[in-house]
């Protein structure tokens, strides 16, 4: 059974819409066909892998990404 897509079927009511993409690998790619598939105006591309930011630490670094392009954030 496919579970619904909550936030495709919200992309489509012009609502501004940020989405999150915690991936292991080829991060970017895959956020940037999240995006696209999705139809989202955002995401947030989180790199999980790495041990000193993400779920398992305090601090994060993320590269936001929307049509205009990418500003990646450092590790805080």
């Amino acid at each position: 059974v496919e579970n619904p897509d909550i936030l495709k079927s919200l992309s489509q009511d012009g609502t501004f819409l940020v989405g999150f993409a915690a991936e292991t690998n080829h991060v970017l790619d895959y956020a940037k066909k999240k995006l696209a598939a999705k139809g989202i105006d955002m995401i947030v591309a989180n790199d999980v892998s790495q041990q000193a930011i993400g779920f398992s630490s305090e601090d994060n670094a993320v590269t936001i990404i929307s049509q205009k392009g990418a500003r990646s954030l450092p590790q805080a």
